[in-house]
Order: C-alpha cells, then structure tokens, then sequence
C-alpha cells in the first residue's frame, strides 16, 4: 500500500491507551501514530498476520485474535497464547473484556475465558447453541452474550449459556456482531439482516427497509442508536 498500510482488507480497529490507532487486516497489524504507519507481522512477535479482531483493555494491553492464536501486547512485546495454553482453539473470531478484567474470546470451538492466569472453557455442555462464536457483547449489566454461526445468541447466566429463542420473522442465525446502545436493547448483525432485540421479540431491518446490504458484518453503538456495517 503506497500510504503504509499493509493491506486494505481491514478487518477490525481499535486505539490504545497512547492514542495510537490499531489497524488489524488480513496480512497483520497498521499501527497509526497520527503521522505514520508501523507495521507488525509474525516476524515481530504477532501469533499470526490474519488479524480478526482488536481490544485495547483496561490495564492498558491490546489483544490481537487472529486465525492462529491471540496475541496480547503489554510492555513493548507480544505474549502468545494458543491451545497449548489452553485455549479452545486457535481460530479467534472475537476478543471482549468483562467488568472484572476477565478476557472472553470466541473461537472456532467455544468460548475461552482469560482471568490473567489460565483459560475457563465453554462447550456445547455448557448450554452453547453452536461452538462457532464469532462475536461477544458486554451488556451495561457486565452479562456476557454470545453470537454463533448457526445458533443464534445466547447470555451468559450462572456459569451456563442459555440460547434466545429466535422467533418467527428471523431469517438468520448466523450472527457476526452484537451490540447494545442506551436504551438497553441488543442489536445483531447477520447475514441476512439487522435485528433489533428488546428482551422479548425482534425486529428486522433488510434492504426493504433501506439498509445498502442485508451482510451485515459489523454493529456500534453512536450517542443516539446503533449501526450496522455491511461490505
């Protein structure tokens, strides 16, 4: 890329505590200071160059979850962790922190738990509708959701997932972003669509409504609601 980005497939963004942007893209991570871009690959300690998400947490870290790993920066050096540390698997779809520091990333294979020290897993035994999670939300209460590739959502309650049941009028449970804005309802975004879920029935926002494209990848909350993402 001639303006030192390492490619223009960007999949995820964040900032870090210096005010530094972090760009994660398919060949690794465009560190943006304002004036230039620094790029970081495997060669300079990145677990994998896919990079599938960013989270720039409270104690000052960034994870990076990549289809080989995750990777956590702190102190000027990355530390890897992969399934020979525990991790459910090494394709990292998602990377969310929860109000007590923990680190919940979703895999190919479930949900993994970071408490700083070692990795909690959950499974399908533990009440997941689909081991595929592609996105995580913290809602303002510190409860856990999770999206799945064919399962729905599903919340985290007393050490078990409990999947939302998805009503009539749905025409996707693949969900790859979730989000919540102000007034407390949840917002997925599908394959098929944008949905909006109040805790007791779902409303759909397709291309017939006027949304650019029913892929809708990614979800955020603004001051007002919340927006969906589509490519």
């Amino acid at each position: 890329m001639n303006d030192g980005l390492l490619s223009d497939n960007i999949n995820a963004l964040c900032q870090d505590e210096k005010g530094s942007i972090w760009v994660g893209t398919s060949e690794g991570i465009s560190k943006f200071d304002g004036k230039s871009f620094y790029n970081i690959t495997q060669a300079k300690g990145l677990v994998n160059n896919n990079v599938f998400d960013l989270l720039s947490d409270s104690k000052g870290r960034v994870w990076v979850a990549t289809i080989g790993g995750v990777s956590m920066y702190e102190g000027g050096k990355f530390r890897n962790l992969t399934t020979e540390n525990g991790l459910l698997s090494n394709i990292v779809y998602c990377v969310k922190e929860d109000k007590s520091g923990n680190i919940w990333l979703g895999t190919y294979d479930g949900v993994s738990v970071w408490d700083g020290n070692k990795f909690k897993n959950y499974t399908k035994v533990h009440g997941l509708p689909n081991e595929r999670v592609e996105s995580i939300m913290i809602d303002h209460s510190g409860n856990a959701w999770v999206g799945t590739y064919g399962g729905g959502i599903a919340k985290f309650v007393k050490g078990r997932f409990d999947p939302v049941q998805m009503s009539e009028g749905i025409n996707s449970n693949i969900v790859k972003s979730l989000c919540e804005d102000r007034e407390g309802n949840y917002w997925l975004g599908t394959l098929n669509g944008l949905y909006k879920y109040n805790g007791d029935r779902f409303v759909s926002f397709t291309s017939a409504d006027g949304i650019s494209n029913n892929n809708v990848l990614s979800v955020f909350p603004d001051s007002v609601a919340a927006f969906g993402l589509e490519r």
